[in-house]
């Protein structure tokens, strides 16, 4: 996915409560920061990375997708992992 939020962008969001669908956008905190993100994974799925590619459900997703490293995310979850649902 290439970024379409780029640095120095203003970025206003409002909090919704609502289930979330793959490729909402989203404002979290990373690192002390807030970030926007895309939702890739859903209540129910299965998330695993392999040779640096995102895995969803034993799908690899699409090349247009770029995921940072998982590194961070193996100290605190095992891969693969199910979302819960």
């Amino acid at each position: 996915m290439s970024p379409s939020v780029k640095d120095g962008d203003l970025v206003a969001f409002i909090a919704l409560i609502k289930s979330m669908q793959y490729k909402d956008a989203i404002v979290i905190r990373q690192d002390g920061e807030l970030v926007v993100r895309r939702v890739v994974a859903v209540a129910g799925d299965t998330v695993d990375f392999k040779d640096g590619r995102l895995v969803l459900n034993e799908n690899s997703t699409s090349s247009a997708m770029h995921f940072g490293s998982a590194n961070s995310l193996q100290q605190e979850l095992h891969f693969p992992y199910r979302t819960k649902g």
